[in-house]
């Protein structure tokens, strides 16, 4: 499966949840597509690691791991990368296991993940496909 699917996955969820109110499950609806959000990054970022021969699979508390191989990496695209990470997670937290946070339960806060998840995947995707290089003489890619 394709990790992007899960964003796909996450907007068709925000736009069930926006075009219907008053679903009997929206909060769940609202809920679940922070967490697909999340994922869908979490996983792609991953991948990226991992086809950079850094196995993360196995390794204790991947979450974390992940964001602080990004963080370190010296470059800047991916040190961003790595703050949305970290951003997402924490309201991935609050959908999954904090049910008396109700602002993961708003249209505006499932629009704000996603949309953040979106721009740190398109620009993971260009990381990916080797379409982003650093200006001439600038250091980290700054």
């Amino acid at each position: 499966m394709d990790a992007h699917e899960y964003l796909t996955f996450a907007e068709s969820l925000a736009k069930s949840a926006k075009d219907n109110p008053t679903l009997p499950n929206f909060r769940g609806v609202c809920r679940s597509a922070i967490s697909r959000a999340y994922y869908a990054l979490f996983l792609l970022a991953r991948e990226f690691v991992d086809g950079l021969g850094i196995e993360t699979r196995q390794i204790p508390n991947p979450h974390v791991t992940l964001e602080q191989a990004l963080q370190n990496s010296g470059v800047f695209s991916l040190e961003r990368i790595a703050e949305t990470l970290g951003r997402l997670r924490s309201d991935r937290t609050d959908a999954d296991y904090d049910m008396r946070n109700t602002d993961v339960e708003t249209i505006a806060k499932v629009e704000e993940v996603i949309e953040a998840a979106k721009f740190a995947i398109v620009q993971l995707d260009i990381i990916r496909a080797g379409k982003l290089t650093p200006p001439p003489g600038s250091k980290r890619g700054r």
